[in-house]
């Protein structure tokens, strides 16, 4: 107020202010207050003053969340904030954030964020999410592997796997597979077989592995044959084995043969001789020779 001093303040209600008398007194509720200024000469004047207690805006930096390594999140909820317009966001630290004034901006480094909602009347509300970039799973299908004519192998590392539980497999194709599903199928044909491993955070990574059905070799073991009282006879066929290098030969029994691990041994006895042939691959094929 202003006029002949001294002034004298009288605010009403009462309610909710710091001082009635005060000039400027503070008020903390909604209400509608007078003043009266009265002067040193007992005159007066009146003035309304309309105070609102505004509602604060509510705030939501979203559920926590983890993504890939590599990759990023979507921070904030649905909506972020809520309160009188226009609405105005700030999110700290700003460090791997796309945009710290958005609602909504993309995170792609581990951090607490904080969203600060400010609403049109200037007030605001604060939202907290914690947000993990979460570190992939490994993959080993397991060194490429053959195995022999009409069998199988066993496929995938030791272990498959390894990340944050529970861990999935996905072995593809799943042709000639026992369990496409399993950290480590049987496979019996040849393939390249890729196998996704995925975490307990939905993360995940792939490997390969090539699987080989390998032919046997062939094994003769010649012409069953005969020699004289006192002689001898060579036996195996021409040649005895054949198929992936190098073979080696096994004649049982042993007996009467000059060498039971050559291809071609001579024989001076009567016996059943059969041959083993096995290759480079670790198949093996037999015959006998009488």
């Amino acid at each position: 107020g202003s006029g002949a001093a001294p002034l004298t303040y009288s605010w009403t209600p009462t309610d909710g202010l710091s001082d009635p008398t005060a000039a400027n007194p503070t008020a903390n509720m909604t209400n509608n207050y007078t003043v009266n200024v009265t002067d040193g000469n007992g005159c007066w004047a009146t003035d309304i003053v309309v105070v609102t207690e505004n509602a604060n805006p509510t705030a939501d930096a979203g559920d926590d969340i983890g993504f890939c390594e590599g990759g990023s999140a979507v921070i904030g909820g649905s909506p972020t904030g809520s309160g009188a317009a226009p609405l105005t966001y700030s999110w700290t630290p700003t460090d791997g954030l796309s945009d710290p004034t958005a609602a909504n901006p993309t995170a792609n480094m581990t951090n607490n964020y904080t969203v600060n909602v400010t609403d049109g009347n200037g007030c605001w509300a604060t939202d907290i999410v914690v947000v993990t970039e979460n570190a992939d799973p490994t993959a080993d299908a397991g060194d490429d592997i053959g195995f022999c004519e009409g069998g199988s192998a066993v496929i995938g590392g030791s272990p498959t796997g390894s990340g944050a539980a529970p861990l999935t497999y996905s072995w593809t194709p799943t042709d000639g597979l026992s369990d496409p599903t399993a950290a480590n199928p049987t496979a019996n044909m040849t393939n390249n077989y890729t196998v996704n491993v995925t975490d307990g955070n939905g993360c995940w990574a792939t490997d390969i592995v090539v699987v080989t059905e390998n032919a046997d070799p062939t094994a003769d073991a010649g012409d069953d044959i005969g020699f004289c009282e006192g002689g001898s006879a060579v036996i195996g066929g021409s040649p005895t084995g054949s198929g992936a290098a190098p073979l080696t030969y096994s004649w049982t029994p042993t007996d009467g043969l000059s060498d039971p691990t050559a291809a071609n041994p001579t024989a001076n006895m009567t016996n059943n001789y059969t041959v083993n042939v096995t290759d480079g691959n670790g198949c093996w094929a037999t015959d006998i020779v009488v």
